[in-house]
């Protein structure tokens, strides 16, 4: 498994970012309030990469994953922990370098890359 550090956006439930950390994922909450441009500009200043429902993120000319591990934007609805918790866990253990610098979007059918 790759060593890759998160922050997660306001939007995505505590719940969820606490299962994370349970399992040695290296993530942290973004204040609330914070605008996509400073979680992004924060993000590249960390080396993090981004955890966020918000579909603004699929925008690459905006955000572009090349300056930071990665961006993943979760699109599923209703977002329910019991099929979150196993799908995001599964797709952060799997990463692997080929996987970086990419902005990907995860879905009940799998994460697909966006662009």
């Amino acid at each position: 498994m790759l060593s890759l550090k998160f922050f997660s956006d306001e939007d995505i439930d505590a719940r969820l970012i606490s299962f994370l950390l349970e399992n040695e994922i290296d993530i942290k909450f973004s204040e609330k309030g914070i605008r996509n441009s400073e979680l992004y500009a924060l993000a590249c200043k960390e080396n993090r990469g981004i955890l966020s429902r918000d579909k603004d993120f699929l925008n690459t000319s905006l955000f572009s994953p090349l300056k930071l591990p990665l961006i993943m934007v979760i699109r599923i609805h209703p977002p329910e922990l019991s099929k979150l918790k196993p799908l995001i866990l599964n797709f952060i253990k799997n990463l692997s370098e080929d996987s970086l610098r990419k902005t990907w979007e995860l879905r009940e059918e799998g994460a697909f890359i966006v662009g």
